[in-house]
């Protein structure tokens, strides 16, 4: 089976597990493509991006839907099980052979320039820094159960504010540019 093949069968079971966690993946890969071929990334790195970017929450499959789907905020507990799904979802896109940098967008989407993210990480690939990027956009310009969407404004300060310490710094322009 080929990799797209089993990225295909994994959005399908993300969708029909939880649809908002499958449109958000779906609506990520899309930014994320489009931030890549604004980067001037090649063809095929933009390819692997977008995989990236559509499995970036797949460890969301083993989170019990009553956290994915419960209204308002978590509570710590919930907030930690629900810090899982990163790395669940690396170990269950390395156990079905995804290349090792698709695997590591799973982990590490949620790393923060300033270490700060669900890792405590420094160190991460671009293809993490623009997934977080487009994962935070998708958020704000949708809502979710725990947020309502942002205005164009809204998005845009908070983009140039968390540029440099949550967000990479390119990344969010190139963000602000193409979709506000």
């Amino acid at each position: 089976m080929t990799l797209e093949t089993k990225a295909d069968l994994l959005l399908m079971q993300l969708l029909d597990y939880d649809i908002e966690t499958g449109e958000h993946s779906m609506r990520v890969a899309e930014l994320a493509a489009k931030i890549g071929k604004a980067l001037h990334l090649s063809g095929d790195a933009i390819c692997t991006l977008k995989t990236a970017a559509l499995l970036h929450d797949i460890g969301k499959l083993c989170i019990p839907d009553s956290i994915l789907q419960k209204p308002g905020r978590l509570t710590d507990e919930e907030y930690e099980t629900m810090k899982q799904h990163t790395s669940k979802g690396f170990c269950l896109l390395a156990q079905l052979g995804f290349p090792r940098e698709i695997c590591m967008v799973a982990l590490d989407h949620h790393e923060r320039l300033d270490g700060n993210g669900y890792g405590k990480k420094r160190d991460f690939s671009n293809f993490s820094k623009i997934v977080y990027v487009a994962d935070c956009f998708d958020v704000m310009s949708h809502g979710c159960m725990y947020q309502s969407p942002r205005t164009v404004d809204q998005i845009r300060s908070e983009l140039q504010r968390c540029s440099g310490t949550q967000f990479d710094p390119e990344i969010a322009e190139v963000c602000s540019v193409l979709f506000l």
